[in-house]
């Protein structure tokens, strides 16, 4: 297991240390714990308009560029990513650079200038990611289905919500939400490398991160009381038929996320899963056909995506419901002992192969931090699903996949919304 060191700066900043002997590379990541759920249907992409601008200029490296020449000169990689309910940044290099690129990363949290100049340029280039996702089947059903599922919800923001609010977007908007949210007791900063390597590093983060102001992020918009679930038709002229199925699950702090993601992976998430071998291998109903299961600070998301002929939507989501009803039985052909020692040796799998890399970890340490308030190794994560019960996996699947509580969304020529009702009754 990599040794951890955890402290605090004197702003209350989390600081997690994870000593990755002989890597030949070292990554810094910082995360703070708001993204795209934030700012309300008002101001919808404005986590994520407040991520490009911290790449955009900073107190001591005015212009975009200048950012550019200094993380080049280090042969660095870097990158952010706004997610639901998180934001993060990092750098990785090679050890005797770790100095400068730990600087260029505090100039990026903590002194962006939010230039009015570059809000007018990252409003087009978010403009045309949006219209981006309009040309993606799967991406366009996704934000379909979380409308759906958190109706007039940031969670369930849709790409329209996006496009009135980023017009109307102000520098001051951008200086507010910062203020409001980048703060020390709702961010952490992880480092990851080679402790030989890289040194004491507790003067070096409090020097560069020491000035990120005190407190906590401002408080989280809850998410509307579940209702039954819902059919949503868009009539679009397409090569194929698409279709989402979802449900609300349960947060992340519920104990039955470990359970949950083993039956995702049984269900449809892996090559083997029950949903690929049925849909696309025995039935050839389908090319991209997957499950996947989402957590947050206060519910969860289990969705299953398809892309079928025209001419075999409706046996293709009978398909579904049918793997659905069998998977939830207790019985001959629900979840057997073999299915779930596979799931787990996935699992362990996925997460062991990203241990030795730097980047990865920091997200994976920061995370568990911010959201789950631990340290925690991947070993021990590990652990937590080999010791998941076949009877865990099965009463949730019973919880989830009953036809009241199933939400669908189908997009095509001449979709029907009645067609689908029957076909969910039938679960």
């Amino acid at each position: 297991m990599n040794q951890t060191d955890q402290f605090n700066l004197g702003n209350g900043l989390p600081v997690i240390f994870v000593d990755m002997p002989k890597v030949p590379s070292a990554a810094i990541g910082f995360m703070v714990k708001v993204g795209q759920r934030d700012g309300g249907m008002e101001k919808a992409e404005i986590s994520h308009v407040l991520e490009h601008l911290l790449f955009d200029g900073s107190k001591e490296f005015p212009e975009r560029t200048d950012l550019a020449v200094a993380i080049d000169e280090i042969g660095a990689e870097f990158s952010g990513e706004t997610a639901e309910e998180y934001t993060y940044y990092y750098l990785k290099t090679e050890p005797e650079s770790f100095s400068r690129a730990a600087f260029i990363l505090s100039q990026m949290v903590c002194f962006p200038l939010l230039k009015q100049t570059e809000l007018e340029k990252e409003k087009k280039i978010i403009l045309q990611e949006l219209d981006l996702r309009e040309d993606e089947p799967i991406v366009k059903i996704t934000d379909f289905l979380q409308e759906t599922l958190f109706p007039n919800h940031p969670l369930g923001c849709s790409r329209e919500a996006g496009k009135k609010a980023l017009p109307k977007m102000t520098r001051q908007d951008l200086i507010s939400h910062y203020k409001k949210n980048y703060r020390a007791g709702s961010s952490v900063l992880v480092v990851c490398g080679d402790k030989k390597k890289i040194g004491n590093i507790k003067n070096l983060v409090e020097e560069y991160f020491g000035s990120l102001p005190e407190g906590e992020r401002e408080p989280l918009e809850k998410v509307i009381k579940e209702e039954p679930g819902t059919i949503k038709t868009i009539r679009k002229k397409t090569a194929q038929a698409h279709f989402g199925l979802g449900v609300r699950t349960f947060p992340l702090t519920d104990k039955r996320i470990y359970p949950g993601r083993i039956l995702n992976v049984i269900f449809g998430q892996s090559f083997s899963s029950r949903l690929f071998q049925e849909i696309r291998e025995r039935r050839k109903l389908a090319y991209a056909v997957f499950s996947g299961i989402d957590f947050f600070q206060d519910t969860g998301v289990f969705s299953v995506y398809e892309g079928v002929d025209q001419k075999r939507l409706e046996e293709a989501i009978k398909a579904t419901l049918e793997e659905m009803r069998k998977i939830s039985a207790d019985a001959e052909q629900g979840i057997t002992e073999k299915e779930l020692i596979k799931a787990q040796k996935y699992l362990k799998g996925k997460i062991m192969v990203q241990a030795d890399d730097p980047t990865n970890q920091v997200v994976f340490y920061a995370k568990h931090f911010l959201f789950h308030n631990e340290i925690i190794q991947p070993q021990n994560l590990v652990e937590r699903y080999q010791k998941v019960k076949r009877e865990e996996v099965v009463e949730i699947a019973q919880d989830l996949f009953r036809p009241e509580k199933i939400n669908l969304v189908v997009m095509g020529e001449g979709v029907k919304k009645g067609t689908f009702s029957r076909l969910l009754n039938c679960l």
